[in-house]
């Protein structure tokens, strides 16, 4: 159940729990500096050109966002209550390894007036994944504040890349705002993207030796 007030909201997923490499698997990634994404393609009324950068290391990379927001109630355009991107990823890394995402996370900011709700739903595939609806996570107004969603896996489940596929990562995202029986006086709004500097969505690799 989602809380509203002053206090970030953090989603897990219920049906996946994260089991943590053991620190003696540190050997068994690539190196620094030795792994690099990059955007290939990118669509959506979510993500502009020129208003997406990612971040990459080793362990993960983040995607940056600066203006990716979805707002309903006074004054707002009719589609502006629905915003999504998705983009086309590019993962360079030693030959020798193979990789699978097994934690994602998205952060934000929120102003739910008291009757709406906003919604964030994410997906991500590569070579390999099953095909699949990904994540919704639902947070209900009165709401004022930070938000975070995190859907994580079990590492003995995580989906890898076939070593011989090519190393992709198709990423989708969506966020929508529900007015419902709130004051149309007064508007709601979900932003996906850096809030009090940290970061929009990071997805964190699983590696493994081909």
């Amino acid at each position: 159940m989602m809380n509203a007030g002053h206090t970030a909201i953090t989603a897990l997923s219920a049906a996946l729990v994260l089991t943590p490499l053991p620190a003696s698997a540190d050997a068994d990634v690539p190196p620094p500096g030795s792994v690099s994404v990059a955007l290939t393609t990118l669509s959506g009324s979510g993500c502009p050109q020129g208003t997406v950068m990612i971040d990459s290391r080793v362990e993960s990379f983040t995607v940056r966002y600066s203006n990716y927001r979805a707002m309903a109630g006074v004054d707002q355009p009719p589609r502006s209550f629905r915003k999504s991107c998705s983009g086309g990823l590019k993962v360079s890394h030693p030959p020798e390894f193979t990789y699978g995402i097994m934690k994602v996370k998205q952060e934000g900011y929120g102003e739910l007036q008291d009757g709406a709700s906003g919604s964030m739903r994410s997906a991500f595939s590569h070579p390999g994944a099953p095909a699949g609806k990904g994540s919704e996570h639902v947070i209900q107004g009165p709401y004022f504040h930070n938000w975070q969603f995190i859907d994580q896996s079990d590492v003995p489940e995580v989906p890898v890349k076939p070593c011989d596929s090519p190393s992709t990562i198709t990423l989708a995202t969506e966020m929508r705002i529900d007015a419902g029986t709130s004051d149309n006086s007064k508007t709601s709004y979900m932003v996906l993207d850096d809030v009090d500097n940290d970061p929009g969505s990071t997805y964190h690799f699983y590696w493994k030796h081909c």
